[in-house]
């Protein structure tokens, strides 16, 4: 767990599963603002190599949560990586993806932030197989 007071406060992003049997390639993910402010809109700037081609319906799935709870925050965020008209990237290929999502108004002072790569079923209208993920729990300390 991330600790700091809002003055210069920094989010660690690390592995969703850091002890899991199949651990996934980890998201390098900056924020700006950082920390994020609840009700504000924050920049997303992430950053990966995938084990897999990209799809057509390869997303990225962001979602805040809360720690104490463990219950998911405010809206969702899911959006392919590559709209219609940009190149796919191949396997083993970086890639950069800009997401632009608000924080939650109702953000408490411990929250989690998940960003994950993920395969969308758009048939069953359901998140499919992840393919790499990043996760941040953060506990701000007022000053």
């Amino acid at each position: 767990m991330v600790v700091f007071s809002t003055a210069n406060a920094t989010t660690k992003f690390d592995h969703c599963d850091k002890d899991g049997p199949f651990r996934l390639p980890l998201l390098s993910v900056t924020l700006n603002p950082d920390p994020v402010i609840p009700g504000d809109h924050a920049t997303f700037n992430i950053t990966g190599t995938l084990n897999t081609d990209q799809t057509r319906n390869t997303a990225i799935f962001v979602y805040y949560y809360d720690l104490k709870s463990q219950q998911m925050i405010g809206e969702k965020y899911l959006e392919t990586i590559c709209p219609k008209g940009c190149m796919l990237t191949k396997a083993n290929t970086p890639f950069t993806k800009i997401v632009n999502f608000t924080a939650p108004k109702n953000l408490p002072t411990q929250y989690g932030i998940v960003v994950n790569v993920v395969e969308v079923d758009y048939v069953e209208n359901r998140l499919g197989i992840t393919q790499a993920c990043a996760k941040a729990e953060v506990d701000i300390i007022p000053v």
